[in-house]
C-alpha cells in the first residue's frame, strides 16, 4: 500500500490518494461563506431619523427659549424700577430735588448725572447705574409716581 500525495486540491491542502486505485480521498475546506461588509459611514435612514430627532427638539426647545428670555427681560425691568424707585425714597428723604413729579424725567434724571442733597455738611448724589434707554422705558411701566417720588408697582403701573 503507498500513499501518494498530489500537489491538487482547495485551500492549499494536498489530495491525498490510496494505492493504486481510481478513488481519490479529498480533504476539503471551504472557506466561510459569511460576508463581511465593512460599513464606511450611516446610511441615509439613520442620517434622516437623527435629523427628525434633532428637529423635533428643536421645535420643543424654541418657544420654550423665547419665553425663558422674555420672563428674564420682565425680571430685570422689575429690578431695574426697584433700584429707582429705592434711590427715588432715599433721594426724598434726603431733601433732594427730583424734578416736576414726571415720572420718565424723574427715570432719566436718577439714571444719568442723578440728583444731589446735603446732608450735615456731606454732599450726597443719588443715582442708579446708567441705564440704556430701552431699560428706562422698560423699568416705567412698574413705576408709578406721586407725592413727588417714585413708587414701584409690581404687576406695571401707571
Amino acid at each position: 500500500m503507498r500513499l501518494q500525495v498530489s500537489p491538487k486540491g482547495d485551500c492549499g491542502i494536498p489530495v491525498v490518494a490510496k494505492g493504486s486505485e481510481i478513488s481519490e480521498f479529498h480533504l476539503v475546506m471551504k472557506k466561510p461563506s459569511i460576508k463581511l461588509s465593512v460599513q464606511k459611514g450611516f446610511s441615509l435612514v439613520e442620517l434622516l431619523v437623527v435629523i427628525a430627532v434633532i428637529a423635533v427638539i428643536a421645535a420643543i426647545a424654541i418657544p420654550n427659549i423665547a419665553n425663558i428670555t422674555g420672563a428674564a427681560n420682565a425680571a430685570k425691568s422689575q429690578r431695574n424700577a426697584q433700584n429707582l424707585a429705592s434711590v427715588a425714597a432715599a433721594a426724598q428723604a434726603a431733601g433732594a430735588s427730583l424734578g416736576a413729579g414726571d415720572k420718565a424725567a424723574t427715570v432719566a434724571l436718577l439714571s444719568g448725572n442723578g440728583t444731589t442733597a446735603t446732608i450735615n455738611g456731606v454732599v450726597m448724589t443719588f443715582k442708579v447705574d446708567s441705564l440704556s434707554a430701552d431699560e428706562q422705558t422698560a423699568a416705567l411701566a412698574y413705576l408709578a409716581a406721586g407725592n413727588g417720588t417714585l413708587t414701584y408697582v409690581p404687576a406695571g403701573g401707571q
